[in-house]
């Protein structure tokens, strides 16, 4: 199993418009909860929910966070979501640009 030694974890949420992943991933920044967010778009979701398989168009936000942040953007994520359950999913980053995580993690500083 890999561990994340850098510190610093990839955050995906998906949204139902590009409004809603912009004022996420805006004000996620803004409120230095994470260092950069991108918006990607559009994004095409399958998934199972209330026993229907569910087909839609959605917008994915990637946040770029120190991984102890990861309960304060869960939070804030939460607290803004129209969705029942949003889908927050952080993923370990294990290696990269050595320039760049240093920047992450003095950005959430």
């Amino acid at each position: 199993m890999m561990t994340n030694t850098t510190g610093v974890v990839a955050v995906l949420v998906t949204c139902p418009t590009r409004e809603v992943a912009e004022m996420l991933g805006r004000g996620a920044v803004e409120d230095n909860i994470a260092a950069c967010s991108q918006v990607l778009g559009e994004i095409r979701s399958f998934y199972r929910w209330e026993g229907k398989v569910c087909d839609d168009q959605e917008f994915l936000v990637i946040f770029k966070i120190a991984k102890n942040s990861f309960d304060a953007l869960e939070a804030f994520i939460l607290a803004k979501h129209p969705y029942d359950i949003p889908q927050i999913v952080a993923l370990p980053v294990v290696d990269g640009n050595l320039s760049y995580i240093s920047w992450v993690l003095e950005t959430m500083g």
